[in-house]
């Protein structure tokens, strides 16, 4: 599991463990005063992640952890070696989380060369589906031992409504439906799973739908983005939620349903991991965006997943 061990580091505690309500989880935390990714587990030493886990899930109070994809380039540290699950058996640091009662999302395709061609413009991108086969063994065995709750498509992409509904049928393939699969968002305020010039109206939602998916990974702008970034926060929720529900005035009529005929679902899924990792954001007001995020009724209002 070590792929690239680094010295050992204790994480602060982060007060009183929350009731444990919904999914609640966090993409970063602070480690000896800096961030640790826990997507990012696979770079410590087995007792790091012990220790990590004691603090995550006893201290901070938290039962939904994010990780994957199967091939990545460390964050914030592209000279080091990538993290490539081909490489060792994963299945170990997963059934850690699963002893611990953790809901597991797995970040599914990866985002960086050789996988995805990261073209500046949006209408070029694509995966290279010969490489991304390569992990199809790694993630069957992972659903085989019932180690995976969830899959969010991949981390903050936009590309044509095509490319990610054919992702989505890929992913489909080794997950059924009864395994939720969620869109997730880059911070530029673009909601819809396609291509910026492809327009946003509620179709390319229905695409991805039809496709097999259920919903998007919202990620709002982090604290320190804009002065009314809380409320911001919550106006997305609300209106997405309204959108997947068909109530509320929703400007695109009736609701957006996932294929078992459910208003898909809109997890409050990223706003504090930014401002924490590179601004020294206190981990109480993760806390407080967290705990607003689940005010906002709608499906999805159970789920706080980047700090409470």
């Amino acid at each position: 599991m070590n792929l690239n061990p680094r010295s050992r580091l204790a994480l602060a505690s982060g007060g009183p463990v929350p009731p444990m309500t919904g999914l609640r989880g966090a993409i970063s935390i602070y480690v000896d005063g800096r961030p640790q990714f826990m997507d990012e587990l696979e770079l410590r030493t087995d007792a790091e992640v012990d220790h990590i886990l004691d603090v995550y899930c006893n201290n901070l109070g938290m039962n939904q952890i994010c990780i994957g994809p199967g091939f990545a380039l460390p964050y914030d540290h592209h000279d080091q070696p990538p993290i490539d699950w081909r490489a060792v058996d994963t299945r170990p640091l997963f059934r850690k989380l699963r002893a611990r009662g953790l809901h597991i999302t797995l970040a599914g395709l990866p985002d960086c060369l050789p996988f995805f061609n990261q073209a500046e413009r949006q209408e070029d991108r694509a995966w290279d589906w010969n490489a991304v086969e390569t992990l199809r063994n790694i993630y069957k065995q992972l659903q085989d031992e019932g180690l995976v709750d969830s899959v969010r498509e991949a981390w903050e992409i936009i590309a044509p409504s095509g490319e990610l509904c054919h992702g989505v049928r890929w992913l489909r393939t080794i997950y059924p439906q009864t395994i939720p699969l969620m869109w997730h968002n880059p911070p530029s305020g673009h909601l819809n799973p396609c291509a910026s010039s492809e327009g946003e109206g509620r179709w390319s939602w229905d695409a991805f739908l039809r496709a097999g998916g259920n919903g998007l990974d919202l990620q709002s702008g982090t604290p320190y983005s804009r002065p009314d970034a809380l409320q911001a926060m919550l106006y997305d929720l609300f209106d997405m939620r309204r959108r997947a529900t068909g109530t509320q005035g929703s400007p695109w009529g009736g609701p957006l349903l996932t294929n078992d005929g459910m208003p898909m679902t809109v997890r409050n899924a990223e706003y504090a991991a930014y401002d924490i990792t590179h601004n020294h954001l206190p981990w109480s007001t993760a806390q407080l965006y967290g705990r607003e995020g689940m005010t906002v009724p709608g499906p999805g209002d159970n789920t706080a997943l980047d700090g409470i």
